[in-house]
């Protein structure tokens, strides 16, 4: 399942799966998978939480784009080159 953050997801949503009761004594072994099991738990509810928290919107993301934006020299003329080159090579082998 992949999980965008403008997702939200519920544990009661993801798949479970059950097992059948033991007939004896848990064993050392049993008790053990039964520990990786809460740990998986806890990871997956902990990263849901991160991920629902994160934000839409980052600011300090929004603010140099609004600087590079204001810039008269950007994106620097070799990169507006390097494009233009591209996009005329891409075109002539086209036709």
């Amino acid at each position: 399942m992949q999980v965008t953050a403008s997702q939200t997801t519920s544990l009661s949503n993801l798949p479970v799966e059950t097992k059948p009761a033991p007939t004896t004594a848990p064993t050392q072994e049993s008790a053990a998978t039964d520990t990786v099991d809460s740990v998986s738990l806890n990871r997956v509810s902990s990263l849901l939480t991160e991920l629902q928290s994160d934000p839409k919107v980052r600011p300090e993301v929004v603010a140099r784009g609004r600087m590079l934006a204001e810039d008269p020299n950007y994106p620097p003329q070799q990169i507006i080159n390097a494009l233009a080159s591209m996009i005329s090579s891409t075109g002539s082998s086209a036709s």
